[in-house]
């Protein structure tokens, strides 16, 4: 079953804000103020500078391809648009995740329709367990990525390494 997009607005709300009621409340707030109509979960994205499903996806493609060649335009891009690489590997860690559940025969939740989409398209390219060396891998980058100088340098080693697994 698919999570209406006001409440995937939320859910991305409520992880940016880390469980604080006024800091939820405050870009709930800058959301609000960035257009008009209903929030979505793309408006809050736009509004709070958090990454594009289209570029997870395309990750993914880079991954199932085995295209490490792809790795360092793919990250000059995001740097390029002023990415916090940070809540990229954040966000990456939820598609993985994601991915992991289908793969395991679930029903990914919290995800827009554009992502379970590609999950869905690419599931077969992976295996579980390279989901899972996905993710363990991520795990022991993350703390390296958040207080590192060269966090792009870091982003794109974990991403070389996710484009050359067997």
């Amino acid at each position: 079953m698919a999570i209406p997009n006001f409440l995937l607005a939320l859910v991305l709300i409520a992880r940016v804000a880390g469980g604080g009621m006024r800091d939820a409340l405050s870009l709930l707030d800058q959301a609000l103020a960035f257009g008009e109509g209903a929030v979505t979960a793309a408006r809050v994205r736009d509004a709070l500078g958090l990454i594009a499903d289209e570029l997870y996806a395309e990750l993914l493609g880079i991954v199932a391809e085995h295209r490490p060649e792809a790795v360092f335009p793919f990250v000059a891009r995001l740097v390029e648009a002023g990415a916090d690489l940070a809540e990229f590997v954040n966000g990456m860690g939820e598609v993985l995740r994601g991915l992991a559940i289908r793969l395991l025969g679930g029903e990914p939740q919290g995800l827009t329709d554009a992502l379970r989409h590609t999950i869905d398209r690419v599931a077969q390219r992976f295996s579980t367990g390279d989901v899972l060396r996905m993710l363990q891998l991520l795990q022991d980058a993350e703390s390296a990525i958040r207080r590192s100088a060269n966090a792009r340098l870091a982003v794109e080693t974990l991403l070389l390494r996710y484009a050359l697994l067997d």
